[in-house]
């Protein structure tokens, strides 16, 4: 039977889970879908850490502009802003590649952000 050809699919959890651990070395003890929106994003759990995986859609961004997003936060974070800076892999790899229903999708680590929500003048939260 031929798979029918989807738009959108969301990564499993648990899959992801395994190939951060794989990827990264890190013990993971938890990986959890958080929201679909642009990107897909889960919540990692490590003993002592946690991050936010996202998954990028790939009709919302190419490979090349992920790169410049990597490479743009490394930047900002090097000049000694605040911000939620991608993680490499054990390999030094930024982007991580995944064949979805769809075709190819783009995921990238990044160290959790601690902070809140601040409300905008005439937006409603």
């Amino acid at each position: 039977m031929e798979i029918f050809p989807a738009q959108y699919s969301t990564l499993s959890s648990i899959a992801l889970q395994k190939h951060i651990i794989n990827s990264y070395k890190l013990t993971v003890t938890r990986c959890k879908y958080l929201l679909r929106g642009v990107s897909d994003t889960y919540v990692v759990y490590t003993d002592r850490d946690k991050f936010i995986f996202k998954v990028y859609r790939s009709c919302h961004r190419s490979f090349s502009e992920i790169e410049g997003e990597v490479e743009l936060l490394n930047r900002v974070k090097e000049g000694g802003v605040k911000v939620a800076w991608p993680v490499s892999d054990s390999a030094g790899r930024y982007i991580q590649k995944f064949h979805a229903a769809e075709g190819d999708r783009y995921g990238v680590l990044f160290i959790f952000a601690l902070g809140k929500t601040i409300p905008l003048p005439g937006i409603r939260n």
